[in-house]
């Protein structure tokens, strides 16, 4: 299969001929391998010929816990002198233990640190100290002769990690690789002074009591009698033919498959450390590889532990879902696993979301489909507690009836300030209100056995913009097994279409993989030159592609994004991978332009709020609710679309004008307004307007509902007022987790109010002014001749006027003609 693990062939790949590969078996089965022998003559022989021949395993011997304190010293062999790391002389720190650690064939040394993202660097050397010091030194006194301290050294280094690995062995002894001194440790931190575990396990070769060898006519019969109680996952053997001293290794490996029972709702155990007698250096029951935090890599290769799991249909059980369940021992380390195809490696379930609990991590897979089938399952470290090593795991299956799973319901209704009752909403309602606060409460039923099935949280999400989802049946790929492939007219590859990118946006791609298949697309820039709705692949894409999304041949849904750069149509070329095609096999295609408001809920898991008022506008979006359990179980609904209505601009009275006293010719103007939004603060602007000319501005700001006005020295008329009203909401949005905080700006009329809706209230028409109109100039043209007689105006000369500096310029222009300033005013948007 893609992860080189397990073929229907003879043997693994990359297994050499002279291996053996039981193959997949279950508990109780016998296997029996024909392993052909050649003399040095190519006569074919058995076992006759050779001293001893034995399978032989590796177990564990002993595990030796140390707690070491990482340092600096001053090299003063320099000058200047060199900081340098401490290192340790093992048989120091062992003590009576060193004698068995070197008379040992093979160990594994683990650094381990509980601290996040160490840099570390673990040296193992061959130590010599040559100058007398206690210091393990990077000098020699003399380079030709090489008389310093350093004589052989292996090490191990990655970053970041909290657990370093180092494997050593010899076939007579680990005593053999220092043979010039001491084994000394050395620790290269990023910072002195870090405490760290070393643990020291030692593992020895013992006979294989499950592999029996025996002579045949022309070969060697190599038998596998699997016990019923052997450890599930892979297990691993030399057969060793020994010839007076001189040996010949034949590596052996066998896969034992996890057999589910038809048992309902109870544990069926597939890893248990705690309990296991036996342990190997490749024991999954026992953390010993961690891997690096957020990568997939370890620090050293492989780290994957692998099974097949064998998952049964019993018609009367109807088992169609599976709870995985993995614990380890320490909070801080966190084992994650997977469920993948058989066939084509393509990821059916995993642990993606944060553990259950500090030392759980539960899935339940799959709440839609059957699960019967034999499946490969991967376990792996995620994060390492680095407290001490080993660490034990467990993992159980359970099997559950889908009529279990009760579906769960949920609430939603809105209130308001206005409308204080709960009262549901649906798609296509219009929720009108001071602050609109709308909800969502889930209600999960327990499953008994399954104490981790609840709601760890939920989430409202409210979207604005484009959404297409497409619909397809995979093309042919017609051998083909490469991406990106050139363009052929689509034949190997759908064209599918979208309109309404705006620049700005982003395109979020994704196709799923319905029937295993492991699709590929790219992203064109589009124009539609015959508006026919068909892709010209000659005339109407961009030069290069927007997008282009491939997993490599992993398989599993394909996903990406990319921001658009101008507005216009894309074109999506689709495509599936021949080694995984299968004919009529559909797929669904999305573009996902929305941008998302998402809300979470707080101290109560199940139930979540939000007060639409935060929105800053009146908006229509599309709602959607999620409940997220702790098994990575998650439901999801959308209500579709729904109007938010929260902002009302005020309601004004202009009641009218009252002369103060009598041929004062000053006027009281007063009014009153009303605002549906409690928290508005109403700011005015007065205008006048005489003889239905258009209105001026005559006062802005103005924060009472009154104002006085002299007509002294305006002209004589007819005067009308309209007193503008706006909306000024002084919030401090800053504590609803805007960045913000306060945006209404009275300093700066009327551009700074907000959210700044308005609306006008206009007086009763009064004749005010003590200034009569001016005389107008007639001009008589003469029916004949082009004589022009102008009759001057009257030579009275006019009082005095005095005008208030708010005035000039406003005077001249009432009755003949002013410039009028139109205000837009919008809301301002988050």
């Amino acid at each position: 299969d893609p992860f080189g693990i397990y073929l229907p062939s003879a043997t693994p790949v990359g297994m050499e001929s002279s291996s053996i590969f039981f193959g997949s078996v279950e508990r109780g089965d016998s296997v029996t391998v024909n392993l052909s022998v050649w003399d040095y003559t190519q006569t074919a022989v058995d076992t006759t010929p050779f001293t001893t021949v034995d399978a032989v395993m590796m177990t564990e011997q002993a595990v030796f816990n140390y707690n070491l304190n990482s340092s600096f010293y001053n090299d003063t062999n320099f000058n200047p002198y060199i900081v340098r790391p401490t290192s340790f002389d093992l048989s120091t720190v062992m003590g009576g233990d060193y004698a068995t650690f070197l008379a040992s064939h093979y160990a594994t040394i683990a650094v381990s640190f509980p601290a996040d993202d160490i840099g570390t660097v673990v040296r193992l050397f061959d130590w010599d100290d040559t100058d007398m010091n206690g210091d393990l030194n990077y000098w020699n006194s003399n380079p030709y002769v090489k008389d310093g301290d350093i004589v052989d050294h292996v090490s191990r280094a990655t970053d970041p990690c909290n657990l370093l690995t180092m494997r050593i062995g010899s076939p007579t002894g680990i005593s053999a690789l220092f043979d010039d001194g001491f084994a000394a440790l050395q620790l290269d931190a990023a910072t002195a002074g870090v405490y760290v575990n070393l643990t020291i396990t030692l593992w020895q070769l013992g006979t294989d009591p499950d592999i029996t060898i025996t002579d045949g006519t022309t070969y060697v019969d190599v038998q596998l009698d699997v016990p019923m109680d052997a450890e599930y996952g892979i297990h691993q053997g030399q057969i060793f033919f020994e010839d007076s001293g001189w040996y010949h290794m034949v590596p052996y490996s066998y896969m034992v498959d996890f057999d589910m029972t038809a048992s309902y709702g109870t544990n069926q155990v597939l890893v248990n450390g705690s309990a296991d007698v036996t342990h190997t250096p490749y024991d999954t029951a026992r953390t010993t590889t961690a891997f690096i935090d957020g990568t997939t890599r370890t620090d050293e290769s492989g780290g994957i532990d692998v099974f097949r799991v064998n998952i049964p249909y019993d018609i009367t059980l109807n088992a169609s879902i599976v709870v995985i369940r993995a614990e380890w021992e320490r909070a801080g380390t966190v084992i994650d696993f997977q469920v993948r195809n058989l066939l084509n490696g393509i990821e059916a379930q995993t642990s993606v979301l944060d553990p259950t609990s500090p030392t759980k991590n539960t899935v339940i897979w799959d709440y839609d489909d059957l699960v019967n089938g034999t499946w490969w399952f991967l376990v792996y470290t995620r994060a390492f507690d680095g407290a001490s090593v080993p660490e034990d795991i467990t993992i159980t299956f359970q099997l559950y009836n889908a009529t279990t799973f009760a579906a769960p319901t949920y609430d939603n209704n809105w209130v308001s300030r206005t409308m204080t009752t709960p009262t549901f909403y649906n798609h296509s309602d219009v929720l009108v209100g001071d602050h609109v606060e709308i909800d969502n409460n889930w209600t999960l039923p327990a499953v008994a056995g399954i104490p981790e099935y609840v709601i760890e949280e939920t989430q409202i999400a409210l979207l604005s913009g484009l959404y297409v989802s497409m619909t397809g049946t995979y093309p042919d790929p017609a051998g083909v097994d490469a991406w990106p492939v050139p363009f052929d007219g689509a034949t190997i590859y759908n064209w599918e279409t979208v309109e309404g990118i705006t620049a700005g946006d982003n395109v979020r791609v994704a196709i799923d993989a319905q029937a295993a298949q492991d699709p590929a697309f790219d992203v064109w820039a589009w124009d539609d030159v015959n508006d026919d709705g068909i892709v010209d692949e000659d005339t109407e894409l961009g030069a290069t592609s927007l997008l282009s999304v491939d997993s490599f041949g992993s398989g599993g849904a394909e996903a990406g994004a990319y921001t658009a750069a101008e507005s216009g149509a894309i074109a999506i070329r689709v495509y599936a991978f021949d080694y995984a095609f299968v004919a009529g096999a559909h797929y669904v295609l999305t573009v996902d332009t929305r941008a998302s408001v998402d809300i979470w809920s707080d101290a109560d898991p199940e139930y979540a709020s939000f007060d639409t008022y935060e929105l800053r506008r009146n908006i229509t979006m599309t709602v959607q609710f999620y409940c997220y359990t702790d098994t990575d179980v998650m439901f999801f609904d959308e209500l579709g679309t729904v109007s938010f209505m929260n902002y009302f601009a005020p309601v004004v009275t202009v009641n009218a004008p009252a002369e103060i006293g009598t041929g004062s010719n000053i006027w009281n103007l007063t009014w009153s307004s009303t605002d549906q939004n409690a928290d508005d603060v109403p700011y005015y602007s007065v205008w006048l307007s005489r003889d239905g000319n258009p209105y001026v501005l005559l006062q802005q700001n103005v924060t009472a509902a009154n104002f006085t006005w002299d007509s002294t020295s305006w002209l004589e008329g007819d005067y009308m007022v309209r007193i503008r009203a706006y909306s000024c909401d002084f919030t401090n949005f800053t504590t609803l987790g805007y960045t913000d905080g306060i945006i209404c700006d009275v300093g700066d009329p009327p551009t700074g109010y907000w959210p700044g809706d308005f609306s006008d209230g206009f007086s009763v028409s009064f004749a005010a002014g003590d200034v009569p109109p001016p005389t107008p100039t007639t001009t008589t043209t003469p029916p004949v001749t082009t004589t022009t007689t102008t009759t001057p105006p009257p030579t009275t000369t006019p009082p005095p006027v005095y005008l208030d500096p708010l005035l000039i310029g406003l005077l001249g222009g009432i009755g003949v003609g002013v410039v009028v300033l139109l205000i837009l005013f919008l809301v301002r948007k988050k």
